[in-house]
């Protein structure tokens, strides 16, 4: 009998436990619907939760509370996971280290993290014998207290004596301006906000500043005189859809401010000594033409696609800038698009793709001449490094992959070779000859295909079902380049295949490759997602099971619309930051953003164009089913995505749900639609993403 007891005390407590466990599970909160209607076009929407949106409702708060302890309770199980994913990170990162240093105007700067301290410190030396190091700028300093922190523009004057900063302490993007003496460590305020862009004039007092009006539209172009903190007025740019950024030409001697769109730019000029003249125009806008200008021995050089959508470089006297005098020197090859380049006095060298891998060509600057071509043989990211010497007798540029840590390497023009100048110590503790990389390719139509890159255990057993995670973005035409992450790793090692699929709206294979999943082509992102999804689970190397499909931003607006499409093909959505109430995002012009968004997305005044944004909007396309699991990333200071968004799709979500799925809401309070730049916590916030990850498809280990 003591026994039977026993036994049945135990089962009780079982059944509880059961009982409880499955009523945690489905205890997922539901805002309040308040149905909210707008008639556009004839059509009416109704919206019951347009609610959340305001900030200051006093239901938003107990809404925003339930789905903490929801999310809290719902990532518990793989919390164990989590620390230990955490721990194995900081393992692989290198917590001490400097970078590598970079020469300017007789001083050599680097940055340096220190264990413990969860940003860098910038430091310089004297290139002479025997310099003390002294540093620049300590971040740490600067965020002690600070709920949030994120550096601006990080500006030295020309004679290295002043260092222009501005700082976000918020998340929301909106920047402050300071100006510091490196040598007394004395450091002013401006008092000027919404601080976008920043270059120094020549006389080391002015600098041309921009900043950001409430859309986050980069409207004002000034000069300002650092000692007096006053602004003069340059111009103003009066079109919505533009934004204003400055530069200065690869000599120092010119100061450019572009006027651009996403489909089209305008460029000034004004030398870098001039601090009491105007900006002189190079060539007015016009529809779809998009250039970019520098400048070297009385000669501007520009990146233009006038000629081409997918770029030529051309050059023209300063001193008649029309478009007739305009001289294509470098012709522009279709699909292979000219990413940027770089004047030297006796070289030049492109960036372009070539069938969407990048490359450097060196040509002779006088005769045009191709010299040399840097072709990594996969898909490897390389970008220009530092190169402020014009007279320099080769150029740095960075190179790294999946599989390739992040390296330096230096080109000689006169060897036509390259040296490698620094490597990511990190991958030291890596053995890479455990892993290997693959792309694959996803037939589309008879003339399209969509490549994936994988990258795997080199003995991983692809007979067998194993798990993925397929990611993408496509759109703007970004392109979601590869590149080295020690964090990966330990997924990999646990069996996991990672997998970027480059579809169309991305700009992998140039202009054409962008306007096929823009506008009245988006759907094709969505489809091309959908058919690598079918790809990867009828060859057998996963299944629905094992699945997950991952997006941020506007490609949080692709998991949104394919979990709408495919929903049972899944078994894991990561949405970060998701873009997913575009319909009634796009119908506010007050919010920030929108109006400079119409070149993506279309403008939702014309008829025609807002059904087709409303016939694939996440938000109002979701439908009854059984829906996989889900977690949606959201940030309460974001202001290009608004937290409401992610919010307001959750509820939907869960309305809809006749599975039993979680839907999982994760707030992050004090970062914007970047992140946190605190490099400890966005560690920590990757861990608690991969474990849940891991937990959902069964790796618990």
């Amino acid at each position: 009998m003591k026994l039977n007891r026993i036994y049945y005390l135990l089962l009780g407590i079982v059944l509880i436990a059961m009982v409880q466990n499955v009523s945690a599970k489905s205890a997922a909160p539901l805002a309040m619907a308040r149905p909210d209607t707008l008639t556009i076009h004839h059509m009416t929407l109704v919206d019951d939760w347009k609610w959340l949106q305001d900030r200051n409702d006093p239901g938003l708060r107990k809404v925003l509370k339930r789905e903490a302890a929801y999310a809290k309770q719902t990532l518990k199980p793989s919390g164990k996971m989590a620390n230990k994913l955490y721990q194995e990170y900081l393992s692989t990162i290198s917590e001490s280290e400097s970078s590598y240093p970079r020469k300017d105007h007789g001083y050599f700067y680097n940055s340096r993290t220190e264990k413990g301290k969860a940003y860098a410190i910038h430091f310089r030396k004297k290139d002479e014998a025997n310099a003390k190091e002294e540093i620049v700028m300590d971040e740490n300093l600067l965020a002690k207290g600070k709920p949030f922190f994120a550096i601006g523009c990080y500006v030295i004057s020309p004679d290295q004596k002043l260092l222009a900063y501005s700082v976000d302490y918020s998340g929301d993007e909106v920047y402050t301006l300071f100006i510091k003496n490196i040598a007394t460590g004395k450091t002013k305020g401006s008092g000027i906000t919404n601080v976008t862009d920043l270059v120094w004039q020549s006389d080391n007092l002015h600098a041309i500043i921009t900043t950001e009006n409430d859309r986050m539209q980069t409207d004002k172009c000034y000069r300002l005189n650092t000692v007096t903190n006053k602004k003069t007025e340059l111009f103003t740019e009066i079109d919505p859809g533009y934004d204003v950024s400055v530069y200065t030409s690869t000599d120092d001697s010119c100061i450019f401010a572009v006027s651009s769109s996403k489909d089209a730019s305008e460029a000034q000029y004004i030398a870098a000594d001039d601090v009491n003249g105007a900006f002189k125009m190079i060539l007015p806008r016009r529809v779809g033409h998009t250039y970019y200008p520098d400048f070297i021995h009385d000669k501007l050089y520009i990146q233009t696609n006038i000629w081409n959508p997918d770029y030529s470089v051309a050059d023209c006297a300063i001193t008649d800038t029309n478009i007739d005098q305009w001289r294509e020197i470098f012709p522009a090859r279709s699909g292979s698009p000219i990413v940027t380049y770089l004047v030297c006095d006796d070289y030049i060298v492109l960036q372009r793709r070539e069938q969407g891998v990048h490359q450097f060509e060196i040509y002779d600057r006088t005769t045009a001449e191709l010299l040399h071509t840097i072709q990594p043989e996969s898909m490897t990211t390389l970008s220009f490094w530092f190169n402020p010497d014009p007279t320099a007798t080769g150029f740095t540029y960075t190179l790294e992959n999946d599989l390739e840590p992040y390296s330096i390497y230096y080109w000689d023009f006169a060897r036509g070779e390259s040296t490698l100048l620094y490597r990511d110590p990190t991958a030291a503790q890596l053995d890479l000859e455990k892993y290997k990389s693959s792309i694959i390719y996803v037939k589309i139509a008879d003339d399209v295909s969509i490549p994936v890159q994988m990258v795997y255990r080199a003995d991983l057993d692809f007979a067998k079902v194993n798990p993925l995670w397929l990611s993408a973005y496509g759109a703007y035409g970004d392109c979601n380049d590869s590149y080295f992450s020690s964090l990966r790793f330990s997924m990999l090692d646990r069996g996991v295949i990672y997998a970027v699929a480059h579809i169309r709206g991305g700009g992998e294979y140039g202009q054409t490759w962008h306007e096929m999943g823009r506008k009245q082509n988006k759907k094709n992102s969505f489809t091309d997602f959908v058919a690598c999804m079918d790809y990867m689970l009828e060859s057998g190397i996963t299944d629905r099971d094992h699945l997950i499909i991952e997006g941020g931003s506007a490609g949080g607006l692709l998991m949104g619309a394919v979990t709408n499409l495919a929903k049972a093909k899944c078994r894991l959505v990561i949405a970060d930051v998701p873009f997913v109430d575009i319909a009634n995002t796009m119908l506010d012009e007050s919010l920030p953003l929108t109006i400079q968004e119409y070149e993506e997305w279309g403008d939702p005044r014309n008829p025609e164009v807002f059904r087709y944004i409303l016939s694939y909007s996440p938000y109002n396309n979701v439908t009854r089913g059984e829906y996989p699991e889900m977690l949606i990333t959201t940030a309460w200071k974001d202001t290009r995505v608004g937290y409401w968004e992610a919010l307001k799709w959750a509820q939907m979500l869960r309305s809809n749900n006749q599975g039993k799925s979680q839907i999982v809401l994760r707030m992050l309070w004090n970062e914007g639609h970047t992140g946190s730049t605190d490099r400890y916590q966005s560690i920590r916030t990757y861990a608690q993403t991969v474990a849940y990850a891991l937990y959902c498809v069964g790796i618990t280990e």
